[in-house]
């Protein structure tokens, strides 16, 4: 793996804490330039001395709002070369649609759908030329819905299906892509999309490790692996809703509404 990442070039969108943090650490520890992009200017610099001290390496970094579709304009036109792209950023709510704020639905769709979409056609070309990988780190709940999440889940969902079509269409070129589905996981995500508490406090047991969750992403790089499922037992959950939804549906209900 160390010589594999080797001085690759790999873009990480929501480095500033959880699995974001955790790619950028693991990718440099194998030798590769980690190419840092998040909102948090403060944060992202204390990273860079990180790795840096830690490493020996000089990450690259763009402090922006990736829902601003010039800040993803920015990226694509300033980074000459991209061999990995991981696409990690990403935001949820949890409430009944009918509830949700349109200011919140329209935060969701713009990161979770159109930064993803739009940063991966615009690095496209770069990663076709290095025959890199890309990474889309979606969640379970594209293939798991449950209620309060209509809209993440939607956007995920979608994340599934444009990386599937994606896949297809660069046969031939040796671009691999993987798609990560998720549990939750113990990070800053839960402190917008719970923002009760309740959903958290009922899974913290759970909730899976940044820290695993990145050893394994980096694991998978450079190798044919269409998708990480985890937890395992909600992958194999994902198999039954697949094929029972129905059932599926009321056996978990209690569980579901939760959030």
């Amino acid at each position: 793996m160390g010589k594999r990442l080797k001085n690759k070039n790999v873009l990480i969108t929501g480095a500033t804490g959880g699995i974001g943090e955790k790619l950028a650490l693991h990718t440099a520890r194998q030798g590769a330039i980690p190419i840092l992009i998040g909102r948090n200017e403060e944060k992202l610099q204390a990273l860079k001395r990180k790795i840096a001290t830690m490493y020996d390496v000089k990450p690259i970094c763009f402090t922006g709002d990736l829902k601003e579709p010039r800040f993803v304009y920015t990226i694509v036109k300033s980074v000459q070369r991209v061999d990995v792209l991981i696409n990690n950023a990403g935001i949820g709510l949890f409430e009944k649609l009918e509830l949700t704020p349109e200011e919140a639905i329209d935060e969701m769709l713009q990161l979770n759908i159109h930064a993803v979409v739009n940063l991966t056609k615009g690095l496209l070309p770069s990663i076709k030329e290095n025959e890199g990988h890309i990474i889309q780190v979606a969640s379970m709940a594209g293939k798991i819905p449950t209620p309060k999440s209509s809209i993440y889940a939607a956007s995920k969902a979608f994340i599934i299906n444009f990386s599937n079509a994606l896949r297809m269409e660069m046969k031939g070129s040796n671009v691999k892509i993987t798609t990560v589905n998720l549990g939750p996981v113990r990070t800053g995500f839960f402190d917008n999309a719970d923002q009760s508490g309740n959903y958290r406090e009922s899974v913290e047991k759970y909730m899976l490790d940044p820290d695993k969750v990145a050893a394994k992403i980096v694991h998978s790089l450079y190798t044919s692996k269409r998708e990480i499922n985890l937890p395992f037992w909600m992958q194999i959950g994902s198999y039954f809703f697949y094929f029972m939804p129905r059932a599926m549906e009321k056996l978990f209900e209690p569980m579901f509404r939760k959030k």
